[in-house]
């Protein structure tokens, strides 16, 4: 199943000077790739005062490197925003070139039940030092707590300032990541201005102001139907309950779809919830007839009709305002209608988000239309290229937005590599 990719890194015939500004994964792995070359003078300039840090921190500090690769249609179903250039270029670098890479670095990896692929070890850190072995050649020099003030375009090359310094540049390649797109973006098209798209926070999970539900907070159905009121928003799969609110896999894949529409919502909008995935109304309704005339004497509280877990039966039975002492047969048709309705249309006021821990993911950035998409330079400025989450293209939560990081590397990398500075 894993592929191999066949690399051609020697086309640079005389030295030229990158800048790679981001120290994040795009970043470090478009300097590993450039750096196969050893006329390429690789410069990575980074704010703060470590690389990698959303690679630490990703997946539970297991780093959820990239997810199961079957085919390019399936694997790009997982991208809100740019699924179309990502197809494309899973001809150069896939997700199945990604495990060979680190394969060949004695890097062993496990593919678990949900399709997300980690370590063996299950530690971001196996993931980083191999990383940082790999940036250990003469040709890359790294500048942490260095703050890019500046980039300008000179001529056919460009001038980087800093708070340190002021250097010059045959290429530059912006990898600012995510969650500092906005202000970042800002600053960096002052000089060299790009069509952006404002950034909005995508996999957030949902806030709901109900204690009674949030009391539960820790449990979980497998198998749940989210459909965003008045919108063409939905999704099915794993919910849990929070102390907060709403979460799991359901919440996020359901977050990123609809990023643009709920921040225009300001967060605060409707949701349905069908507790039982896909059931039908009338397909419930026929099971509880049948339950209700077969186990008429047991009490409501101890006979659910449904396989859900018990707290959350007993959260129905309150909502419906049904006495937990009441037998199946004493249950009103109002009072069965209650229940089917919070089993399968439950509706809840969501008011607010909470991010996805430290997994923060932006929506928007660089309008992809602005670039070209089969090498990540820049149709404005020759020599200037975007990679990573800087871009408006993201995923789903499950590796795909590293996924979109390790790609557009490459593939902004193989570009620079057969120019001629």
């Amino acid at each position: 199943m894993i592929l191999s990719i066949s690399y051609e890194s020697n086309y640079i015939e005389k030295i030229v000077k990158i800048a790679i500004i981001g120290g994040g994964a795009s970043g470090v792995f478009c300097a590993i790739k450039l750096a196969e070359n050893k006329n390429a003078t690789i410069h990575i300039y980074e704010k703060s005062n470590e690389l990698l840090k959303k690679v630490k921190i990703s997946g539970g500090g297991r780093c959820n490197v990239t997810h199961q690769y079957i085919s390019p249609a399936q694997f790009t179903k997982n991208y809100p925003r740019g699924a179309k250039i990502q197809k494309n270029n899973f001809d150069i670098f896939s997700p199945n070139d990604l495990v060979y890479w680190f394969q060949k670095r004695g890097i062993a990896l496990k593919i678990e039940k949900d399709g997300r692929i980690f370590p063996t070890t299950n530690s971001s850190q196996t993931i980083i030092d191999c990383f940082q072995k790999e940036l250990n050649k003469p040709n890359i020099e790294i500048f942490l707590n260095t703050e890019i003030q500046d980039v300008s375009q000179i001529s056919n090359s460009y001038q980087v300032s800093t708070n340190s310094h002021t250097l010059q540049y045959d290429y530059i390649v912006i990898a600012i990541g995510g969650a500092q797109k906005a202000r970042e973006l800002n600053c960096f098209n002052q000089s060299l201005p790009h069509t952006t798209i404002a950034p909005v926070p995508s996999l957030f999970t949902f806030k709901i102001d109900d204690k009674t539900l949030t009391q539960l907070m820790g449990l979980s159905v497998p198998q749940a139907q989210l459909k965003i009121i008045s919108s063409p928003y939905k999704e099915t799969g794993p919910l849990l309950i929070t102390h907060w609110g709403l979460s799991g896999p359901a919440i996020l894949k359901l977050s990123a779809w609809g990023a643009f529409y709920l921040n225009e919502k300001n967060y605060k909008f409707d949701i349905s919830v069908n507790w039982l995935g896909d059931e039908k109304e009338q397909d419930v309704q026929k099971r509880i007839t049948f339950n209700r005339q077969i186990h008429g004497n047991a009490l409501v509280t101890n006979f659910k009709p449904e396989p859900i877990p018990n707290r959350l039966w007993d959260y129905f039975l309150s909502k419906a305002e049904i006495n937990p002492s009441k037998k199946w047969h004493d249950i009103s048709k109002k009072e069965e209608n209650k229940i089917i309705q919070l089993l399968t249309n439950n509706v809840y006021t969501i008011n607010g988000k909470t991010t996805f821990k430290d997994e923060f993911v932006t929506a928007g950035g660089i309008d992809t239309q602005a670039i070209n998409t089969q090498s990540m330079e820049s149709l404005t400025y020759p020599k200037l290229y975007f990679i990573g989450e800087v871009l408006n293209i993201d995923g789903i939560t499950g590796g795909f937005n590293f996924q979109n990081a390790w790609t557009s590397a490459i593939v902004a990398a193989n570009n620079i590599l057969k120019n001629k500075a």
